[in-house]
């Protein structure tokens, strides 16, 4: 692995499959890229958020590799090794993509990723 990158993830795609068999969209995801090699940071929480007792979401930074992935807002970064990894088998959900400054020839490219933890009801 790279300098720093501690995990690999797989990125789902989310899609929308206009109805199911009873006329409701369902929400379905495909596999983008797995085996990715990537840093999954938790964020500190906003404190004046905290201050006034309203539920924030858990905030992470990602670093993927290498900088020419395709991720797009809504996808979702799902950790799958180490399996000591703290956020194994948590789903993130990417809600901004930095693209790297650099050339994305140069093998030392990586994405800077903006995520939240995704939280499932009647999983």
């Amino acid at each position: 692995m790279p300098a720093g990158m501690n995990c690999l993830v797989r990125v789902w795609r989310r899609t929308a499959d206009p109805d199911d068999s009873v006329g409701g969209a369902m929400l379905t995801g495909t596999v983008a890229y797995s085996n990715v090699v990537a840093r999954v940071t938790p964020r500190r929480p906003n404190m004046l958020l905290l201050a006034q007792g309203i539920e924030t979401p858990r905030m992470f930074s990602c670093r993927l590799a290498p900088g020419t992935l395709v991720v797009m807002e809504n996808d979702e970064i799902e950790v799958i090794n180490p399996m000591n990894h703290q956020f194994y088998g948590k789903r993130l959900q990417v809600l901004g993509v930095t693209v790297p400054g650099m050339n994305p020839a140069v093998g030392t490219s990586e994405l800077m990723v903006d995520c939240r933890h995704v939280v499932t009801s009647h999983a």
